[in-house]
């Protein structure tokens, strides 16, 4: 389950440990497969909660970004894909 691979990834990237309790599934974006190679499917979680405080264990860079912010850097193409479909959804006015 990708869950399971979220966790074990979390603790060992940035420290911090969370329950699958507390991760919803919230986003995807995938690509077709093409020349050969196998398309690549890219899962978006939200945490409600975690222990610890995230730290970078592997080289990279932790922070923390407004929405506006997250638009402004460089990612891959399913990165803007999943930044556009989680931050356009946050945003919209609730159902009535």
């Amino acid at each position: 389950m990708p869950d399971f691979a979220l966790e074990r990834e979390i603790r060992e990237e940035i420290g911090i440990a969370i329950d699958r309790a507390h991760l919803d599934p919230s986003h995807f974006a995938q690509t077709a497969p093409a020349d050969g190679r196998p398309g690549i499917v890219i899962l978006l979680y939200t945490a409600s909660r975690w222990e610890g405080t995230p730290q970078s264990l592997e080289g990279g860079e932790v922070g923390w970004w407004t929405p506006d912010e997250i638009g402004a850097l460089n990612k891959p193409p399913l990165d803007v894909t999943l930044c556009e479909s989680l931050f356009s959804q946050r945003f919209e006015d609730p159902p009535r």
